[in-house]
């Protein structure tokens, strides 16, 4: 039995603007266009995955290029090629006039094909090519060559730079085949993560730099070096139709639907269970129909194609309104399910159920501890504090939630931004790929005007600069810091959830710690890292029994300080050790909020962090910490972590990082003591307590709103690189110019109350 109509809907689905804003909010959450392959193309998956069980060397794609590889390739993989090749070198011609025009229709090539199989085809006749080519001209392989390309020149150039002829020319051809494949990649790599596919965003991107480089230096008519990548036995990702679960066979990562009496008594009893089988929705309270709307559907597992159990576990603290708080109401509009119930569903089914290892954890509305990496899943996690925060609220007593507006303090608009745009514009971090939803939802927003704006409270979980422009904008967006509004002004800061249960941090757990230092740091691109890194583990050589430093890295890791050092530990392990230390150097990150530096407080380690000028841990000159991270009127901030002044323009970061150890090791005991007790009394309000055991970060965020006039104040809004002048803040790293100079956003609102009191 489907659920009833009026819960699909909601109170208001009738509305003409309600069913727009449903259908242009839902068609980005589908799966993106392409992606999904049939046909001979599924085929040609399947007898990928086969030939690389059966590869006899582990280099490559295909391993054993001399038999199975190539011909592989030949009779296989080329046909799948021809088949699109006269398109797929148009598309590619065009790329150096898309590169200053802007225009990107090059890409509509292809829409009928599959793009993560052409580029897996792509790929491996490449590297085919490229080992034969070598065997024949009797070319060893060769190191990188050291010139520094111009990249983006380099890559709109290359079909000028390969001969007519070239796919008759045995040296020639794997170039044509990497490098037709870069605009396949632009077009397959959020198809690629947690696909059966056997590649790579990483393996293809940093191959294609390295082949086009190698190109410009030798000519088309010197073979390029091996593709590097896994090994065949690592690339093997079986599409198998069931898997084991649990003691039983079941379809693969969904729900039993083997039509069998066993699958239907589960079902039977599941929807036993199901609140629209026993009450009816309109007999509810506005509380519960809110809820039920967004959350219902993680209690019906057979609908959105996930494992069970699942389910929001969240609970309000007793004392959450009460007292100074006891005022607050909220009204919470009723927006299409693909506001909220469909991003939810489309994560715990889909995107979850689609990794090899799916997570065992849910978004934010459970305490859990990740047992293993669940890919996307897992990586969008870290910002799930909108669906906690909101669950939370839900959570609370039925008077809180009212249907008339005029009784409201506040107006909540239940978009989930941060996770629509994960899954509507996935890969495009920045503003939402510039897509613009809130255009979608104010024809819904009734109350919403001039008078009202610093009442309406937005969600957008993820830092101000990621998300859509008409979102920065809302002067009482709750999200992730830098504020551009200054400390307590404007927008929300919310601590992210992290939902291991951890004991709060006092006199057992300070007393037990017997590691100095832990850290556990990606280096990539990512500037103010692989130095410090290098200096740790050459202290954790010579005390390995007291320094626990873990350097992750995409391209390997192959300092001699490091040895077996390296690997990155599992979740439950990570936990466990960062209990035990006493020091937790949290180096600058993406942004200025850094989930280590939460895990660290949480855990009752002391943070360590760079002091740049300006007062901030992020950037030089970047937003100081009373304007990035949470409550600094509760939390001092500065008063529980180690800060260790950088300055680039008077010190290289190997000075700085020769500093760190002695500068700890220089502490005296009462310091150290002084700060523990300052971080276990800001412990409560950087957590959601899941259980409502005690006030929590929840209970912060109400104490905000109580606080907070609810009079009409003037808006200053403003451009925030201009004011702020954060081109400053730039490290040097090319692949971060933007996401540092649009740090606090490109619009921002914030409210200024007169001195004076009017209504």
């Amino acid at each position: 039995m489907d659920l009833p109509h009026e819960w699909v809907l909601g109170r208001w689905g009738n509305d003409r603007s309600w069913e727009a804003a449903h259908w242009n909010l839902g068609v980005p959450l589908q799966e993106i266009p392409g992606c999904k392959c049939s046909g001979q193309w599924v085929d040609f998956q399947h007898r990928l995955n086969f030939t690389l069980a059966h590869a006899q060397e582990s280099a490559g794609p295909l391993a054993s290029y001399s038999l199975s590889g190539l011909g592989f390739c030949q009779r296989v993989a080329q046909p799948m090629i021809r088949s699109v090749f006269p398109d797929l070198r148009t598309s590619a011609s065009r790329w150096e006039e898309s590169t200053s025009t802007g225009d990107e229709s090059w890409l509509d090539f292809g829409r009928h094909w599959c793009p993560a199989g052409l580029l897996s085809a792509l790929i491996v006749c490449a590297a085919a090519h490229a080992h034969s080519a070598r065997v024949a001209l009797g070319e060893d392989e060769e190191k990188d060559p050291g010139w520094n390309v111009d990249w983006p020149r380099a890559l709109g150039s290359w079909p000028k730079l390969l001969p007519q002829n070239c796919e008759s020319q045995q040296a020639c051809v794997p170039y044509l085949e990497a490098l037709l494949a870069y605009p396949v990649f632009l077009r397959a790599a959020p198809c690629l993560e947690d696909s059966p596919w056997p590649l790579t965003n990483e393996e293809v991107h940093e191959n294609v730099i390295r082949w086009t480089r190698w190109l410009w230096i030798g000519g088309a008519k010197t073979p390029p070096p091996r593709w590097r990548g896994p090994s065949a036995d690592k690339r093997i990702r079986s599409a198998l139709s069931f898997e084991a679960a649990g003691a039983f066979a079941a379809p693969r990562r969904g729900a039993p639907g083997d039509r069998t009496a066993a699958s239907a008594l589960l079902n039977k009893v599941a929807r036993s269970w199901d609140p629209s089988q026993t009450l009816s929705f309109r007999k509810m309270s506005v509380r519960q129909q809110h809820f039920e709307t967004i959350f219902g559907d993680l209690g019906r597992t057979w609908r959105i194609g996930a494992r069970g159990p699942l389910g929001v576990h969240t609970k309000a603290h007793a004392d959450d309104f009460k007292g100074p708080r006891s005022w607050l109401r909220f009204y919470i509009y009723d927006l299409p399910v693909s506001a909220h119930r469909e991003a939810l569903s489309q994560l715990h089914g889909r995107i979850r159920e689609a990794a090899r290892t799916p997570a065992i954890c849910d978004f934010g509305v459970s305490p859990c501890v990740e047992m293993r990496e669940g890919g996307a899943f897992s990586g969008y996690r870290p910002y799930a504090a909108e669906a906690t925060f909101l669950a939370k609220l839900l959570s609370g007593p039925d008077e809180v939630i009212v249907d008339d507006p005029n009784k409201a303090s506040y107006f909540i608009v239940p978009f989930l931004s941060s996770t629509w745009c994960f899954i509507g514009a996935p890969k495009t971090w920045v503003r939402c790929g510039d897509q613009d939803p809130l255009s979608h939802l104010l024809p819904l927003l009734t109350y919403f005007n001039q008078s009202t704006i610093h009442r309406h409270i937005f969600l957008g979980t993820d830092s101000v600069g990621n998300l859509p422009v008409n979102f920065q904008m809302q002067p009482l967006l709750l999200h992730y810091g830098p504020t551009p509004c200054g400390p307590g002004q404007g927008p929300l800061i919310t601590p992210p959830p992290l939902a291991d249960d951890l004991p709060a941090p006092g006199r057992w757990e300070f007393s037990s710690k017997d590691l100095l230092l832990f850290t556990a740091d990606g280096v990539g691109q990512r500037p103010f890292r692989r130095e410090v890194l290098e200096e740790l583990l050459r202290w954790q050589h010579s005390l390995p029994h007291l320094f626990v430093v873990s350097k992750r890295d995409q391209q390997g890791n192959s300092s001699p300080a490091c040895a077996t050092c390296c690997n990155t530990p599992l979740a439950p392990e990570w936990n466990h050790q960062i209990r035990r230390a006493l020091f937790c150097p949290v180096l600058p990150g993406d942004n200025t909020f850094r989930m280590r530096l939460f895990h660290a407080v949480l855990a009752g380690c002391l943070p360590v962090v760079m002091l740049f000028p300006g007062g901030s841990w992020y950037r030089n000159h970047g937003p100081p910490v009373e304007w990035s991270l949470p409550f600094p009127s509760q939390v001092d901030w500065r008063g529980f972590s180690i800060e260790l002044p950088y300055d680039p323009a008077r010190e290289d970061l190997d000075t700085w990082a020769k500093r760190l150890v002695p500068t700890l090791l220089r502490l005296q005991v009462g310091e150290i003591h002084q700060k523990q007790e300052i971080l276990s009394k800001a412990v409560p309000f950087l957590r959601y307590d899941f259980a409502g055991t005690q006030p929590d970060a929840f209970t912060a965020l109400l104490n905000q709103l109580a606080e907070r006039p609810l009079r009409k104040p003037e808006l200053d809004c403003f451009d925030p690189r201009e004011r702020f002048k954060t081109d400053r803040c730039l490290s040097g790293a090319k692949t971060l110019m933007n996401e540092e100079k649009e740090i606090f956003g490109i619009r921002a609102c914030c409210p200024k109350w007169a001195s004076q009191a009017t209504s």
